[in-house]
């Protein structure tokens, strides 16, 4: 399992967490690699192709692939393909950045047979904070409030994930 995230500044850091079962979670996560929550056996159907935008931009896929291969947050590719369920992905534009591409993994696809399918909502589930609500708390909290906002680069690759739901996230790419 590789990630940037250094365990010991997360053991020193959570040493005295109110919740050690959680603070032992996290680490043995970052050692470890997370679990998705993935329910096997779920019935899982691959996908045959990728989004148009992959074939519309194959060379910003390409770029992108052997990219995170270099940094070791993809595996291969693999000459052959092993036991992996293949999810169908694409690009689209980053907001702001012109020339600048997000990869998007659809995790939701084909539905009905698909690795979110497999997945209870009520443990793994991710909301985020409208313009609305925090319009609102600032309002409540009134004239001084500070403000701040965190944007991680490349956040959710950085998470390592277990090494027994690796297959489950496989894409496929100029046959490899």
């Amino acid at each position: 399992v590789s990630t940037p995230l250094i365990t010991t500044a997360w053991r020193n850091a959570l040493a005295s967490h109110p919740d050690q079962a959680f603070a032992r979670y996290i680490i043995r996560g970052l050692q470890e690699g997370f679990r998705i929550g993935f329910r096997y056996p779920s019935p899982l159907r691959s996908a045959t192709a990728n989004m148009p935008s992959a074939e519309h931009h194959s060379e910003v896929i390409s770029d992108y692939i052997a990219k995170e291969v270099s940094l070791g947050r993809f595996l291969g590719p693999f000459p052959s393909l092993p036991a992996v369920h293949l999810n169908r992905f694409g690009v689209i534009p980053k907001g702001g950045n012109t020339g600048k591409w997000r990869l998007i993994t659809d995790l939701s696809f084909p539905e009905g047979s698909s690795v979110n399918d497999g997945i209870d909502p009520t443990i793994c589930s991710l909301s985020y904070t409208s313009v609305d609500e925090v319009a609102d708390l600032i309002a409540r909290l009134g004239s001084g409030a500070l403000l701040a906002k965190v944007d991680i680069e490349s956040a959710y690759r950085l998470i390592p994930v277990h090494p027994e739901d690796r297959p489950l996230l496989a894409v496929r790419w100029e046959d490899k």
